[in-house]
């Protein structure tokens, strides 16, 4: 047998297997099943489970082999016999690891973390970190995610990022030698690779560096800036009004690439959705930088940091976003509650995932979706931001809290009464009850700042349940 894996996989569980390499060898697998008796479920495991090529599973399955086509009564009685004893072994060395304390095993990782820092410019896979530690690769995984907030993977390519960050302060580095440093043994994918974790290349980094007080503009994530303490130099004005923040000088919106252009920016950010022949003229004008707004609010905070050198101002963020959360939480008891928001939205009716106010039901204050939308939330493959719905299915989203957001100009509109008005939503429990609200379209916006306030006003609003104080 070459470089292989075994995993023990619980009943029902669902696995794809890719082959790792190009070395053009087919892809062979063994799968193994099994009954187990009731008397014996206790033993089974809830999550996969991959075993260290220490325990032994290799021997085991070459043993089983040779007597796994064997039909005749003896045959067959040996090769169970082989199975029930490989499964005790492996069962056996899979409890020892667990009754490990777990003081023990996060001192093993953190050595591993450690061992990065010393050595992020060497050739690293991370399977060698998994195996310094006596522990299978998805529970090294687990728990260096648990401690670091991030994969070994991520960890280690934000590592060499920093590093490199501070090597193109100089400006007598050459990019190649810079690359060596920090790992990479090709300058022109470590180029690539710089430019996908902080959204500038090398040298537009460098030039950035150079300057002793940056003027950003933010085209986009204004509420995202201001969470990390970046005072832009200007902002369109819907953010700006949105936000209520008038500190800068306003832009149009689309921007007007000449009314950048008199303002001299050493960076520019934008959305995803740019235009692709507005981005050519604005990054004729200085750095400009996308960012997929449809990123989750810690992805999108991460790039930015990494990209200003605010990645500790981001992690602060997180941690004081999560604290609130907590506490908001304990204050209103929303234990068990289930809540969704909508937003009306050129004129259709959308219901949000969890993403925009659907973050901060769901992943700040931990209250539940309805049962339909959680449906529609963990099937398809991806996280789900928004969908389109009819009013009539206003009745498959009942929660104990309901919210709609809609723009001022919106209120008035026929197709937007029509929904209010309808029976759909003034028979739900939660309107019955005063807690169907219909709130600002702000409250659908998905950025830092806008986060933030949300668990504020989430705190008064919960807590005063009272129909006639909640219709206001």
């Amino acid at each position: 047998m070459q470089d292989t894996g075994c995993a023990l996989l619980p009943a029902g569980v669902d696995v794809e297997i890719t082959a790792d390499g190009d070395d053009g060898l087919p892809l062979q697998v063994w799968l193994l099943r099994y009954r187990v008796s009731p008397e014996l479920e206790s033993l089974q495991r809830s999550e996969p489970v991959l075993l260290p090529g220490d325990s032994g599973w290799r021997a085991d399955l070459e043993e089983l082999a040779e007597s796994i086509d064997d039909v005749d009564p003896l045959g067959l009685l040996r090769t169970q016999s082989r199975f029930q004893s490989m499964m005790v072994r492996q069962l056996d060395f899979l409890q020892l690891q667990e009754t490990r304390s777990l003081e023990d095993m996060r001192q093993q990782v953190e050595d591993t973390i450690v061992y990065l820092h010393h050595a992020y410019r060497r050739d690293i896979r991370i399977e060698q970190l998994s195996e310094q530690t006596k522990l299978s690769r998805w529970q090294y995984n687990q728990l260096f995610k648990s401690m670091t907030g991030g994969t070994p993977l991520q960890y280690l390519t934000e590592l060499r990022m920093d590093q490199a960050k501070r090597l193109l302060a100089d400006p007598t580095r050459r990019l190649r030698a810079v690359a060596e440093q920090v790992g990479f043994r090709d300058e022109y994918y470590f180029s690539r690779r710089f430019k996908q974790e902080v959204g500038v290349s090398p040298s537009v980094y460098a030039r950035m560096t150079a300057v002793p007080s940056l003027r950003v503009c933010a085209v986009h994530s204004l509420g995202d800036l201001l969470a990390l303490g970046i005072r832009p130099v200007a902002s369109t004005r819907t953010q700006m009004t949105w936000l209520g923040y008038m500190d800068c000088e306003p832009l149009d919106d689309p921007p007007n690439p000449d009314q950048l252009a008199a303002l001299r920016p050493d960076l520019i950010v934008c959305p995803s959705y740019l235009p692709k022949e507005m981005h050519t003229r604005l990054s004729s004008i200085a750095p400009t930088v996308l960012l997929d707004w449809q990123d989750p609010i810690g992805d999108r905070l991460a790039k930015l940091g990494r990209l200003l050198d605010r990645s500790a101002e981001a992690k602060a963020w997180l941690g004081r976003y999560a604290q609130t959360a907590a506490h908001v939480r304990e204050e209103v008891a929303l234990r068990d509650r289930t809540a969704a928001a909508f937003t009306f939205h050129e004129q259709r009716l959308y219901v949000y995932g969890g993403h925009n106010f659907g973050h901060t039901l769901y992943s700040g204050l931990g209250l539940q979706p309805p049962e339909r939308l959680h449906e529609r939330m963990t099937s398809g493959g991806f996280p789900l931001k928004w969908r389109c719905i009819k009013t009539e299915e206003l009745a498959d989203y009942a929660a104990d809290w309901m919210f709609l957001t809609v723009e001022d100009r919106d209120r008035q509109a026929a197709a937007f009464r029509a929904i209010t008005d309808s029976r759909s939503w003034r028979e739900q429990s939660a309107a019955r009850r005063g807690q169907a609200r219909i709130v600002d379209h702000r409250w659908g916006l998905y950025d830092a700042t806008t986060l933030e306030r949300h668990l504020e006003a989430m705190r008064t609003m919960m807590a005063n349940t009272d129909p006639q104080t909640a219709k206001k």
